[in-house]
């Protein structure tokens, strides 16, 4: 399993910026096929050619009755946003599952910080901890005065400051 981790590590870090953002692209067609559209509509709508699709997330594609039908769960290596330690970081995680649990992650927080209710940060308990393609394991982050200090450092300027 380390080895495997740490093979797509290597793959994923050799991308060049181009190949990286059609992976992204990519991940995208993913998720919609996902929610049920067809490769082609769901490659149409993320911008991108089927075949650049299949090229990077084929290996979580399986095809039934002529179909492109997406796995449940794969492992490709993606990149994500977290917060740790007080900081907000991005990491490569190795899988599906990884990147599922991040966004729960960001779905608790983004509740929490819009109803100040901290008992919701409990539901967070479960997904704590999480590994990287390198298999070094992360905290996210649960204090609330915490979380209320990177959502301020996050916070849109206002319209007038992004045009001066």
């Amino acid at each position: 399993m380390r080895k495997n981790r740490t093979r797509l590590w290597k793959k994923y870090l050799a991308l060049m910026p181009r190949q990286r953002s059609s992976l992204s692209r990519s991940l995208s067609v993913l998720q919609r096929m996902r929610k049920g559209e067809s490769l082609t509509r769901a490659s149409r709508k993320a911008g991108v050619s089927t075949r650049t699709a299949r090229k990077y997330v084929g290996i979580a594609l399986s095809k039934k009755r002529r179909r492109w039908i997406p796995r449940r769960h794969d492992r490709i290596p993606r990149s994500m946003r977290i917060y740790e330690h007080g900081q907000e970081q991005v990491i490569i995680v190795p899988d599906f599952q990884t990147a599922s649990n991040i966004g729960k992650y960001h779905s608790i927080i983004g509740r929490f910080l819009d109803s100040g209710d901290e008992s919701i940060l409990r539901e967070a308990q479960r997904l704590r901890y999480i590994r990287d393609v390198q298999g070094r394991r992360h905290e996210l982050e649960l204090r609330p005065d915490v979380l209320y200090r990177i959502a301020e450092r996050r916070a849109e300027p206002e319209f007038f400051q992004i045009y001066e």
